[in-house]
């Protein structure tokens, strides 16, 4: 894969595919520019690759690379490096920085948000945030049952600046 090309990912157990601008690939996991809707690119995503089934790129993934590209969306650089070669190291690096993530389950329909709270060797504990950005139950949460999580989207900083500004900022941090 060339970065900044469009792709698209064929992932198991789900009907669509995930769709998004390539930044940069380890062992374990893919990072891309999350393709939302249509023409939006829309936060980052990384994709656990032993769930990704086929990655494509054809007339439809070059005409909405052209679209970016007169968008300003080309070259664009992410503004830190992942550790994208293993599974614990990187979702350490998620937690500590203290943000919300979006994660997608093995069912596509199976989507959280919240915050990583504790990560063991071969699992994790979320503390999931509603839309309404209240924090709500803990979910515990197998490595391999995690397609994809995305960070960084216009939905999670939405939730983020809620808890920032509800009128108590400690809400943010999970208590």
């Amino acid at each position: 894969m060339k970065k900044n090309n469009v792709y698209s990912f064929e992932v198991t157990n789900w009907n669509e595919e995930i769709i998004g601008q390539f930044i940069t690939e380890g062992k374990k996991w893919i990072l891309i520019h999350d393709n939302t809707n249509d023409f939006i690119l829309d936060g980052y995503r990384f994709i656990q690759k032993v769930n990704i089934m086929n990655i494509k790129r054809g007339k439809d993934e070059i005409f909405k690379e052209k679209i970016f590209k007169l968008k300003g969306f080309h070259y664009l650089n992410i503004d830190k490096d992942y550790n994208l070669n293993d599974t614990i190291p990187l979702l350490n690096q998620i937690m500590n920085d203290d943000i919300i993530i979006q994660y997608d389950a093995e069912d596509e329909e199976d989507i959280y948000v919240g915050k990583f709270v504790e990560i063991n060797s071969d699992n994790f504990r979320i503390k999931s945030l509603t839309t309404r950005a209240e924090w709500s139950s803990n979910y515990l949460c197998k490595f391999d049952e995690i397609s994809s999580f995305s960070i960084k989207n216009d939905y999670l900083n939405s939730l983020s600046l809620l808890l920032e500004n509800i009128g108590d900022v400690h809400r943010l941090k999970i208590t």
